[in-house]
């Protein structure tokens, strides 16, 4: 808990990420991007970066797991 072991996972092509969530049973990082206007996941080892979502009218903000859905806040609306 104090960084000593971090592990960068995702280094590029990131603007301003929030809403960062772990889904324990696909071992994936998941993330709004407010600049990007995307959510994207990425496995807990690294690999395996992928879109979720982009859409031009949003600036996600707050990003949460809802079983089957992603549920987001949007900071402009």
């Amino acid at each position: 808990m104090d960084g000593s072991e971090r592990k960068v996972l995702v280094s590029d092509k990131v603007g301003l990420p929030n809403g960062l969530y772990y889904d324990h049973h696909r071992r994936e990082l998941c993330w709004g991007d407010a600049k990007m206007k995307t959510i994207e996941c990425v496995r807990d080892d690294g690999s395996n970066r992928r879109v979720i979502l982009t859409d031009q009218t949003t600036m996600i903000f707050g990003l949460t797991d809802g079983l089957q859905y992603a549920y987001w806040t949007d900071w402009s609306t």
